[in-house]
């Protein structure tokens, strides 16, 4: 299984395979020229001067195992065929697989998130020099099963910390930055990760401009998408999609105003200070913010079973058990969803943002391009293959 697992990770490993077998078989058949392309398509026979030898007459041994190694090569790069029963679906781990001055390490915080956790890290584990994972899901132990032998990344339950008494953002986020400085120390950049949001701008970019500026905190523009009505067919006959693929619509406030903003990076040094309160997303006495907001695509709505809701929209699990003396606003509404009703599938798709009139612009990702006042540079993004260490 470990084989497996290792050669699935490397898939041109395949490809390797595949000439050295073929090159063994034609010095066997007496072919004693052979050229093997950057490309397996460019596949070219020199045949030896004077030589009547054709393409017809390879042995079928050698055709057999032309075939054989090409379908391992192929299996490989499409990653579906080689997973072992031990491994619940992450097929490729990004993590450490881009050097920077400053470590980023991701802060994952996960309850109940279903298939888009596998999704997020493949899309996301890039940005990341590692990834602490603090779950406190109930119903499920997806994240336990994708992280517990992980390489880089750490796995750590909710229910394992006794101290935890209000289960707030302040509270959580500040044990996950004790667990971030007993692994790595200070002098790193803590991302504040969630399985929802998928980066538009490469995070390890924006830290190298925040080291620039010397600044300890970025607030990160979230384009919230929701389903809309156009994607409804498409979504009914492929409901297996990754929602990346299946949802483009995105709001924001337009170009005056930009987008809503939300606390996402800073940089780990001592005497950071945090308290209980919800809503609390980075320490309080950070200094200086970076001059630009980078982007992160939000899918506010990625399980698409009412059950996951209750009938206005308040999603059941996640952040549930938060106190209510946590609030600062002692009239604040519990819980995190959408906040429409919601009684059926088809209530998941929206022509505009229910509920909320600040959110006025809605505009359609197509070709990974978002609007050009969202955008804050092309030199902010990271679109070049990565690749991983052997793990």
């Amino acid at each position: 299984m470990l084989i497996l697992r290792y050669f699935r990770r490397v898939p041109v490993f395949f490809f390797m395979l595949s000439r050295e077998i073929l090159s063994f078989l034609l010095l066997r058949s007496q072919l004693r020229e052979w050229n093997f392309g950057t490309s397996l398509a460019m596949l070219k026979l020199k045949k030896r001067r004077g030589s009547k030898l054709s393409i017809l007459l390879f042995p079928k041994f050698l055709c057999v195992a032309l075939l054989f190694s090409w379908l391992l090569a192929y299996m490989a790069i499409n990653r579906n065929f080689l997973g072992d029963p031990g491994d619940p679906g992450i097929q490729m781990n990004l993590l450490g697989c881009r050097k920077s001055g400053k470590m980023n390490i991701g802060l994952l915080l996960t309850k109940d998130d279903g298939d888009i956790l596998r999704v997020w890290f493949e899309k996301n584990s890039r940005y990341f020099s590692a990834l602490v994972i603090l779950d406190g899901s109930i119903e499920s132990d997806l994240a336990k099963q994708l992280f517990s032998n992980c390489k880089r990344a750490f796995y750590y339950h909710e229910s394992n910390f006794t101290q935890l008494k209000v289960y707030s953002d302040g509270e959580l986020r500040a044990l996950g930055h004790e667990l971030v400085t007993k692994l790595f120390g200070y002098d790193v950049w803590i991302t504040m990760a969630h399985s929802d949001e998928f980066y538009y701008h490469s995070p390890l970019k924006i830290i190298e401009k925040a080291e620039r500026e010397n600044a300890d905190f970025v607030k990160w523009q979230a384009l919230h998408i929701l389903p809309n009505p156009s994607e409804y067919e498409y979504y009914l006959q492929h409901p297996g999609a990754p929602v990346t693929e299946l949802f483009k619509h995105y709001y924001h406030f337009g170009p005056q105003k930009g987008a809503f903003l939300e606390s996402r990076m800073f940089f780990s040094k001592p005497e950071l200070q945090w308290n209980n309160r919800q809503g609390l997303l980075l320490p309080l006495n950070l200094k200086r913010e970076l001059s630009v907001h980078p982007s992160y695509m939000h899918y506010k709505v990625h399980n698409l079973t009412t059950a996951a809701y209750t009938a206005n929209g308040i999603h059941k699990t996640h952040w549930n058990r938060v106190s209510r003396v946590a609030y600062k606003n002692p009239t604040a509404k519990p819980g995190v969803g959408i906040r429409w009703n919601i009684s059926s599938t088809r209530d998941f798709f929206v022509h505009s943002f229910p509920n909320s009139k600040k959110y006025d612009h809605i505009s359609v990702l197509r070709n990974n391009r978002i609007e050009k006042y969202l955008d804050i540079g092309e030199e902010y993004k990271d679109e070049e293959p990565c690749i991983p260490e052997s793990s």
